[in-house]
């Protein structure tokens, strides 16, 4: 893999006429809660296409926008409303028709997103706009740097929902024959690598969260990974573990900054026969595929807090609740066994939670255990 970090920008747009009005009616919302315990080790399947050499200099000429997607319902953009996709082959739409990725490619007005890649589809045909800025074979390390040049920048002070969907590429190195892997063949995966792709992973997804929200206060949405391989195949034990810190680690990094996630994994589990052009040796989304993930993102635009992971705390050995952070002679709630409270924010030493009752209660830190609960 050859991705250098400067890859310069242009605007690729696309807006789409006509159909139902919708209207994303959310905002984003600050990040409130301090790292309660350890985000953990991320990992994930490698999902993305071969890198494309870039280079830096001044932005470039915008591509042609691609055709008005087929398929999308618009239901959940208004007429005007701007959607920016950032991450790599996944929302660039890799091994789609109209996509254009070509080994030569130095600056995003070289590459063409595919119409029927999610972003797209999620516009629809009802007046909603897309900038797709995401690029095959982007490791979390390249969006983050690009998220430093003005024309990101630029690009995200214009967007009234923005996605993110990156970190395979992290991993890539770990996979030493994707298509080998994709048409179940046995594959050896480096443990040395899956672990630095993790600690790069780990520590830039928090990062990438902030970049963002310094330049816009559009909702922000992640998408989780999800495992190509079908259950059939070798690799499929090795990627579900490795799935499951991902994701879990994900959960938590949107607990934290308050944002919901697309469950990105429970579109494809089970189903990646009939979602991912496995029987072309690839582990990217077919047609099909894409369509089953802009239908995801739609419902995450239309409940987003159905879908944004949150704290809860327990203490089975008991803890006391009080109406302020401090220790007093009354408690106004005792927790214990089960019962679980939501966490809503942080004050020093104690975490501040709701009782069944409704009642805003604080917590020791100290005498509770944490943990992240998601839909």
């Amino acid at each position: 893999m050859d991705t250098q970090d400067g890859l310069t920008t242009g605007d690729r747009t696309v807006r789409k006429r006509h159909g139902r009005t919708g209207r994303v009616r959310w905002r984003g919302r600050r990040g409130w809660l301090g790292r309660l315990a350890a985000a953990g080790m991320m990992a994930g399947a490698v999902l993305s296409g071969p890198a494309q050499p870039a280079s830096a200099g001044s932005a470039p000429t915008p591509a042609p926008a691609p055709a008005p997607a087929k398929g999308g319902t618009g239901r959940a953009l208004a007429p005007g409303q701007r959607l920016v996709a950032l991450g790599d082959s996944i929302p660039f739409g890799y091994g789609l028709p109209g996509a254009e990725a070509s080994p030569g490619a130095r600056t995003l007005a070289d590459l063409h997103p595919a119409p029927g890649a999610y972003p797209f589809l999620v516009a629809g045909d009802n007046g909603a706009r897309v900038t797709d800025l995401a690029v095959p074979g982007w490791t979390s390390s390249n969006l983050l740097n690009a998220l430093g040049t003005s024309s990101f920048q630029q690009a995200l002070r214009t967007a009234n929902v923005v996605t993110i969907e990156i970190g395979s590429n992290d991993l890539l190195n770990a996979v030493p024959d994707l298509a080998q892997a994709a048409a179940g063949g046995t594959v050896q995966i480096n443990p040395a690598r899956i672990q630095a792709g993790i600690r790069q992973l780990s520590a830039n997804l928090p990062r990438i969260l902030d970049a963002v929200r310094k330049q816009t206060s559009a909702p922000v949405i992640l998408f989780n990974l999800y495992d190509p391989f079908p259950a059939t195949t070798p690799l499929h034990g090795e990627a579900e573990a490795a799935i499951r810190a991902a994701n879990d680690a994900i959960a938590a990094t949107a607990a934290q900054a308050a944002v919901p996630v697309v469950d990105a994994y429970r579109v494809m589990d089970g189903r990646q026969q009939d979602l991912i052009r496995i029987q072309a040796r690839d582990i990217h989304p077919n047609a099909a595929g894409q369509r089953a993930l802009a239908q995801a993102l739609e419902a995450v635009l239309m409940r987003p807090l159905w879908y944004t992971p949150a704290y809860f705390v327990t203490a089975p050995k008991g803890a006391p609740v009080y109406s302020r952070p401090a220790a007093g002679p009354f408690a106004i709630w005792w927790l214990h066994g089960d019962t679980a409270l939501l966490v809503t924010g942080l004050n020093g030493d104690w975490l501040q939670v709701v009782t069944p009752l409704g009642q805003t209660g604080y917590v020791r830190r100290d005498q509770v255990s944490a943990a992240v609960r998601w839909p």
